[in-house]
């Protein structure tokens, strides 16, 4: 501990080797005084497959605590969908930029929190030759002072980052999100890295990739596109709007505001919306009773259906004839 900071040191090398005779590895078990910083909260990684290791990270901090990864001749992609730290990259601050993926190749980079901070998201570390022969990444589409990050051992100081698109955003909220057992759980966790990675490369072969090509404008626009999406993949459980900013990585107010603009309505009206369109067309399908439906959109009580419907239409919910 230093200054009143706990240190907190993560080999990516040695944790790579110990993931070959388990399916996952948690910080709490890996560095034991770290039980008292981060308690419950997950801060995991996981083997994707050979050269590739996930890394989860959805905590809140009881303490201040430094994170220092050890990490030489690897491409890592960070996703945060909220950001309660700061980050230093071989002693040079290099802040994670809201609505960016940072994409990086050093030694060694720090991730400092104080007391009470909060972040949500994950780190994808791609051994950097496996990852340039399986995906074939463009590298002249690369602006020229970026691409020793995957075309050298040494990498360079400067991150890469290219705009968190919505499709991405959606996948990184569904890996934190995942209660799968195993061994649905290393399936899924699995292909939704390479779904990731697969955007990843397909973005910066299409559209190159450089400092500044994304804007804090583009990050909302994205955010409210994957919110709406949660909300109509969510119909039977529907999040709070709460939970849904979170997710997101806004606030409740950056939400509503967000929601208006593009659809004209707050969340709670826009997840009404799509709870009644999809019950109104198992109505007209036919087949399940008023009860069943009811469930299917989210509600567990006939009358708290029935109740709900009426209000939205103005009329009681009629099941059509087949």
């Amino acid at each position: 501990m230093s200054g009143g900071v706990h240190l907190i040191t993560m080999d990516v090398a040695d944790i790579s080797a110990r993931l070959k005779s388990t399916d996952l590895i948690r910080t709490q078990d890996y560095a034991k005084s770290s039980d008292a910083i981060i308690g419950d909260s997950r801060h995991d990684w996981f083997k994707v497959e050979e050269g590739i290791i996930l890394h989860i990270a959805d905590l809140t901090t009881t303490k201040a605590v430094k994170f220092r990864e050890r990490r030489s001749n690897l491409v890592c992609f960070e996703i945060p969908l909220s950001t309660g730290y700061r980050r230093r990259v071989e002693e040079i601050d290099d802040f994670e930029v809201a609505g960016a993926v940072s994409i990086s190749n050093t030694s060694s980079a720090e991730f400092t929190f104080k007391a009470g901070s909060k972040a949500r998201g994950i780190a994808i570390h791609c051994d950097r030759r496996r990852f340039l022969a399986k995906f074939q990444i463009d590298t002249n589409r690369i602006q020229e002072r970026s691409r020793a990050i995957f075309l050298s051992d040494n990498g360079t100081f400067d991150a890469l980052r290219v705009p968190l698109l919505s499709a991405i955003m959606l996948n990184v909220d569904q890996i934190l999100s995942c209660k799968l057992a195993e061994p649905l759980r290393s399936i899924f966790l699995s292909a939704k890295v390479m779904e990731i990675l697969c955007t990843l490369v397909a973005q910066i072969n299409e559209r190159g990739a450089g400092l500044r090509l994304f804007s804090s404008k583009g990050f909302k626009v994205h955010s409210i596109e994957a919110a709406a999406e949660i909300y109509r993949r969510e119909l039977r459980s529907p999040p709070t709007v709460e939970q849904v900013a979170e997710r997101v990585g806004m606030d409740r107010r950056e939400l509503t505001k967000g929601f208006q603009e593009a659809f004209g309505v707050t969340p709670h009206r826009y997840q009404l919306q799509k709870r009644m369109e999809y019950a109104e067309s198992l109505l007209n399908q036919g087949g399940r009773s008023i009860s069943e439906i009811g469930r299917l959109v989210g509600y567990q009580g006939y009358r708290t259906f029935v109740r709900a419907y009426g209000g939205y239409f103005g009329r009681p919910p009629v099941v059509r004839a087949r």
